[in-house]
């Protein structure tokens, strides 16, 4: 962190570690990723209000594996109203054709639920598919088979129905996905 290393053994050392890491940054919370994980597994997340407790949850793992750290980034006011415990990111898919033309496959919204702060469907949370042409939700969502395969149309923990509601700021994250995949 700023160009020093830690060397942390202990919970406590790591409790006195984030208090600092708090103190010097305007965070409210930091994830701590996994490096090797993958569909959200080994996802945790450090708030400032409750350091021991969330420390404790990861426990020995945190000296024993590598991490990525990061700030919990916060959505768009628009976008908590639909569910204000995770990110709720968007997926947008792109492909070059044989002719090199960019095309739009598709984009989904995806959200978290009960009370996760992740939006990974191998963890609970769903999709919703994002009219293209428009940058609405659809309308109805979907989850992973074997997180009970569910096609809500509203939120199941705030009851915001989906169908209909403008993304914000869609046009920009397309033009940015759009550009992104011209430097690939």
């Amino acid at each position: 962190y700023k160009g020093k290393e830690s060397q942390i053994s202990k919970i406590q050392d790591a409790q006195v570690y984030f208090q600092k890491l708090f103190a010097e940054c305007d965070v409210n919370a930091i994830i701590l990723k996994k490096s090797s994980g993958k569909g959200g597994s080994s996802i945790f997340k450090v708030d400032k209000k409750s350091i021991q407790k969330d420390l404790n949850k990861i426990g020995s793992s945190l000296f024993n594996e590598d991490y990525i750290f990061q700030e919990m980034a916060m959505n768009h006011a628009l976008i908590s109203n639909i569910y204000p415990s995770s990110l709720n990111t968007i997926r947008i898919d792109m492909c070059r054709g044989i002719r090199g033309n960019l095309e739009l496959l598709g984009a989904v919204m995806r959200f978290g639920s009960g009370g996760s702060f992740m939006d990974n469907r191998s963890q609970g949370g769903f999709c919703v598919p994002v009219h293209s042409e428009r940058g609405v939700l659809t309308g109805q969502g979907f989850s992973q088979m074997k997180k009970g395969g569910k096609l809500p149309t509203e939120h199941p923990d705030s009851n915001f129905v989906f169908k209909g509601y403008e993304i914000p700021f869609f046009e920009q994250a397309l033009g940015l996905a759009q550009k992104l995949s011209d430097l690939l």
